[in-house]
């Protein structure tokens, strides 16, 4: 019985230090994803950015530089294509920017 104890112990302590390991792998990931999700929205890469939310990355992600969200940049930028497909994907279109506009009002004031 002890000796199926502390064979079991073995398994689970080598599990819990794969899903960390795989946890920091995860992390990297996401974090290459996030950016590369930031940097097609400003260039209005439509398909890139669908691709990115396909692949986990969260649409209401926040820029880690000027805290504003994927919906707010296009819609400062004015990318029709983008702001549509991403509310289609989910878009919380009340979050603000750090000033406190929605991308709605920034639409409007970008023209």
């Amino acid at each position: 019985m002890k000796k199926i104890m502390v064979g079991c112990l073995g398994i689970f302590v080598g599990i819990a230090f794969s899903v960390c390991a795989m946890e920091k792998i995860t992390q990297d990931q996401q974090a290459k994803l996030n950016k590369a999700f930031i940097e097609a929205v400003k260039k209005n890469e439509v398909e890139e950015v669908k691709q990115l939310l396909d692949n986990g990355v969260d649409v209401d992600l926040h820029d880690q530089y000027s805290g504003q969200t994927a919906l707010i940049i296009a819609a400062q930028k004015g990318y029709v294509a983008s702001v549509k497909m991403l509310l289609d994907k989910g878009a919380n279109a009340g979050l603000k920017c750090g000033l406190g506009d929605t991308a709605l009002i920034i639409a409007v004031r970008c023209g």
